[in-house]
């Protein structure tokens, strides 16, 4: 089902969120071009979101992510999924905030903690290495206490960007309801835009 996006839709939130499956859910079902900025900065660099801020350190990883967020603002895209820090950015917060529908989709720190620890586990063990290496180390990930150290990093985290989250123009709980579900829901305030 095709649908005509006007105003370019910019998912915010905190890792675990489901931005990303989401994205993939409105592109393929809806026909919507998507990008996932982390993604995309992978693909640029060759090199995984870990291993950039290991290397080249944050400041670096976050020139790149500004670079790609400016790029799909600027081009042709309908949705695009930042990564968790971007709105750290100044310019990129002013930037999608001025001309972007800012949907932020929101997680508790319980449910964000478990979806982390599965993903980052899974990328691990296919030899991908850490997705979100700002949640935690490798080594934590895969011990016994992961879960109590992610779950207090998470938290820590949530409340200093608690502010950024804030900007959204619409916030979607994701507890308890399914990626399809979201998606749908974006598609619903897309159309209530495109009528007014």
């Amino acid at each position: 089902m095709n649908r005509v996006v006007k105003k370019k839709v910019v998912l915010i939130g905190f890792p675990g969120a489901g931005k990303t499956t989401v994205g993939r859910i409105l592109q393929k079902e809806y026909s919507w071009s998507w990008v996932d900025v982390d993604e995309a900065v992978e693909v640029e660099t060759g090199f995984s979101i870990s291993n950039l801020i290991r290397e080249e350190g944050e400041e670096y990883f976050r020139s790149l992510e500004r670079k790609v967020v400016k790029n799909a603002v600027a081009g042709s895209v309908d949705v695009i999924s930042l990564g968790g820090g971007a709105l750290l950015n100044e310019e990129t917060r002013r930037e999608v905030e001025d001309t972007c529908l800012l949907v932020h989709l929101k997680v508790s720190a319980e449910r964000s903690s478990e979806r982390v620890i599965k993903d980052e586990r899974d990328s691990i063990q296919r030899g991908e290495g850490m997705k979100r290496p700002l949640l935690a180390s490798e080594e934590v990930l895969m011990s016994a206490a992961v879960e109590e150290e992610v779950r207090q990093n998470v938290s820590e985290l949530m409340d200093s960007r608690r502010g950024l989250y804030e900007l959204a123009h619409h916030t979607l709980d994701t507890d308890g309801l399914t990626a399809r579900q979201l998606a749908a829901k974006i598609v619903e305030l897309v159309e209530e835009q495109s009528d007014n």
